[in-house]
């Protein structure tokens, strides 16, 4: 699956900690070289039927300063989700939800190459 991919490629990844609930927020916080940051919500998945325009959503771009107050509380949040600080459970190493199924890859890898997913 593209998790697995992910690790292979020693991309730092870690689960959502869900106990039956889902964890759906759709964040990208990135920051750039020239102190700025850009940050992507909205209701679009990271995957290729969303970004290939296939099912089309609705999303926000927003760019500015580091230190803006919405760029500190987006990266604040990321890192609370990413560290669980003082006892609080947001998300799980990668090795708690591993699925190195063969069938499980196969149906992932199919899903994303056709763009038949119904995510």
């Amino acid at each position: 699956q593209t998790a697995a991919r992910l690790v292979k490629k020693e991309i730092p990844l870690r689960w959502a900690a869900t106990h039956g609930e889902q964890f759906h927020v759709k964040m990208l916080y990135v920051e750039l070289d020239n102190d700025l940051a850009t940050l992507l919500l909205g209701s679009g998945n990271f995957t290729r039927r969303n970004l290939d325009n296939f099912n089309a959503e609705c999303d926000l771009a927003f760019t500015a300063p580091l230190g803006h107050a919405v760029m500190v509380r987006a990266r604040n949040t990321f890192e609370r989700w990413w560290n669980n600080p003082e006892g609080e459970i947001h998300t799980a190493d990668y090795a708690v939800y591993e699925d190195e199924s063969v069938l499980r890859r196969f149906a992932a890898w199919m899903k994303e190459t056709t763009g038949l997913s119904s995510f």
